[in-house]
């Protein structure tokens, strides 16, 4: 007898995980997701002389904020293409930029960095593209004759 109580329970497990399967899968509907309706997408591509830049920074923040703060930025790098993606971006207004040791956003019209992004739920904003150039930033002290640091005088 134990042999045919271990038999019939072998036969019944597959089909009771079986019926398991069938009844826990996602309903098949045209609707999104729940997280594709209340997240979207952003991503673009880093360039260098035309050609896609790997490993920059890339940063995205809430509006109205200007500069990138240190913390609470979403903050991803590119693929050996130059190409990044976040993905799973609550809806809110953002600004995207770009970030490489010794590389500057190109200024030009209608490319500003940073760049303003609206995100809605379940958008996929594409296209987000940065063009880097080779620059640099001055920096030092300004003295006056004696080497004293300068200030405003009246």
């Amino acid at each position: 007898m134990p042999i045919m109580k271990l038999a019939r329970s072998i036969v019944v497990l597959p089909l009771v995980l079986a019926a398991w399967a069938l009844t826990s899968r996602p309903q098949s509907t045209n609707l999104p997701s729940t997280l594709a309706r209340s997240e979207g997408l952003i991503s673009g591509r880093v360039l260098l002389n035309g050609k896609g830049l790997p490993d920059v920074v890339v940063k995205a923040w809430l509006q109205p904020r200007a500069n990138a703060p240190v913390d609470g930025a979403l903050i991803c790098r590119t693929n050996v293409e130059g190409y990044y993606r976040f993905s799973s971006v609550p809806t809110a207004n953002y600004y995207v930029a770009a970030y490489s040791p010794g590389l500057v956003p190109l200024q030009r019209s209608g490319a500003e960095s940073p760049r303003a992004v609206s995100v809605s739920p379940g958008e996929k904003i594409e296209g987000v593209n940065f063009q880097l150039i080779v620059g640099g930033v001055i920096s030092g002290r300004v003295t006056d004759s004696e080497g004293k640091p300068w200030s405003k005088r009246a």
